[in-house]
């Protein structure tokens, strides 16, 4: 039998998993992959090519003010069903720009008591031309959140965590499904007729800016892209011994090819950063971000990027970007 003494195990000391895979990160830092940046997304996300557009089930349009409002349910793959909430100036023989919107927090957020897409829509305003807004709630986000489960009780039973896991050791991230899911969701937005294909601007909140940065880098052809609140870099996941994320947020394999300041670095269309925020969920100050974006700001005017900024000034940047470009 094993002796005593081994079954004591005797762990390293100079190390842990933490330790270990904060090392790693930093090394990945210094050699990349090199791929492309748009070939490198696609790696990541395990996007093949862009997605058909998907099969889409909804009511009649309802008139609301001076807009059609209709609820829809997005098939993006087999058994899986996405709620969406399409809006559309009811101006006759409208047709327009269009923004595609992903929260985290879920759809309606920014939809509710004039909120940020609303103001951007201009949904009470009879002289408005739009833009049009689409936005869906990706698997796992709004009405998708998965229900409790009694193990939740437990201090590590956190169902989120437990979502990460399984779909990482199936080698198919929960994260890289939802970049999937938005890629579908823009494919239907532009096949709409009443839309401009030409400007369609793809944005998002929290983890659906990260959601839309990616969208915007495979896709490569919308007119521009904008992310608030989002996680501000892997690497600072990664090597943080405390961080404020849902497990979920973590992309396997992300940093052997690219950080998020290079993702963005490599966009080929207007992009804007509201807030982007550190592993302790708090919004970066403005040296630290301007650092850590130093890549993209290269871009000049291409690429904006706001720190520490609140309330009514963050929403008016969106606001102001996106009809900048949509006209």
């Amino acid at each position: 039998m094993v002796s005593p003494d081994l079954l004591k195990c005797r762990p390293r000391l100079e190390g842990n998993i933490f330790s270990m895979n904060r090392a790693l990160a930093e090394r990945l830092r210094q050699k990349r992959s090199g791929l492309p940046i748009r070939d490198a997304a696609m790696q990541v996300a395990h996007v093949k090519g862009l997605p058909p557009v998907p099969k889409v089930r909804g009511g009649p349009p309802s008139l609301v003010w001076f807009h059609h409002l209709q609820e829809l349910m997005l098939k993006p793959d087999v058994d899986i069903e996405l709620p969406g909430t399409l809006i559309v100036p009811a101006k006759k023989g409208w047709k327009g720009s269009a923004v595609l919107y992903i929260d985290d927090r879920g759809r309606w957020t920014e939809l509710h008591t004039s909120g940020m897409l609303a103001q951007m829509t201009g949904f009470i305003n009879e002289k408005t031309n739009g833009p049009a807004v689409l936005t869906v709630d990706v698997r796992g986000w709004g009405d998708t959140t998965p229900a409790y489960v009694p193990y939740e009780i437990a201090g590590w039973g956190d169902r989120h965590r437990w979502m990460s896991y399984v779909s990482a050791a199936m080698g198919d991230h929960v994260l890289a499904m939802r970049i999937r899911d938005g890629l579908s969701a823009l494919a239907w937005l532009r096949s709409r007729g009443e839309v401009d294909a030409g400007k369609i601007v793809v944005g998002g909140r929290g983890m659906g800016g990260v959601v839309a940065l990616h969208v915007a880098a495979i896709d490569g052809k919308v007119a521009g892209v904008f992310s608030a609140d989002g996680l501000a870099s892997f690497e600072l996941l990664a090597t943080s011994p405390h961080y404020a994320w849902s497990h979920e947020d973590f992309l396997p394999d992300v940093l052997r090819h690219y950080d998020l300041p290079e993702l963005t670095a490599g966009l080929n269309m207007p992009t804007l950063l509201v807030n982007p925020r550190g592993a302790d969920g708090r919004s970066l100050d403005d040296k630290a971000a301007k650092s850590l974006y130093r890549p993209a700001a290269k871009r000049g005017e291409a690429f904006q990027l706001h720190s520490k900024v609140q309330g009514s000034r963050a929403r008016g940047l969106q606001i102001d970007f996106v009809r900048r470009l949509a006209g």
